[in-house]
């Protein structure tokens, strides 16, 4: 599931760089987006969109497709182009304006489909008798 997106998102970077999470395949803001949290996405969407869609599952699984696609979509443009700027060492402030820029632009839509996935997740683990435990985000 994704939880992390926008400005949340360079900042749980920063926490995994400082806490020794710097290897090959993750040593750039770059590959770190590229190969573990577009990399993961992808996955995860085929999954999903791999599901059977009954009756009762459609609307979790569209919700889902949506967020996904819509998270990979920015992944791949304005976060990459961010990561980009904290590979290359660009001042702090352009890199806090781009993210400013990138949460007001696309963080109100990410919440709305992330809520949408979740409060339908959760009614349907209540109606089938699965226990779901909220992560503090």
């Amino acid at each position: 599931m994704i939880s992390r997106f926008g400005g949340s998102y360079f900042h749980t970077y920063q926490k995994y760089i400082k806490g020794g999470g710097n290897n090959a395949s993750f040593n750039s803001c770059e590959k770190y987006l590229q190969n573990y949290s577009i990399a993961s996405a992808e996955r995860d969407l085929e999954k999903v969109k791999g599901l059977y869609p009954g009756t009762e599952a459609k609307p979790m699984i569209d919700a889902s497709i949506d967020l996904y696609t819509f998270v990979l979509q920015s992944y791949k443009t304005d976060h990459l182009e961010i990561a980009r700027m904290i590979d290359k060492n660009v001042a702090a402030e352009s890199i806090n304006q781009a993210i400013r820029t990138l949460d007001e632009k696309s963080y109100a839509n990410f919440a709305e489909k992330y809520d949408k996935l979740w409060n339908i997740a959760k009614t349907y683990a209540k109606d089938n008798g699965i226990q779901v435990k909220e992560m503090p985000f």
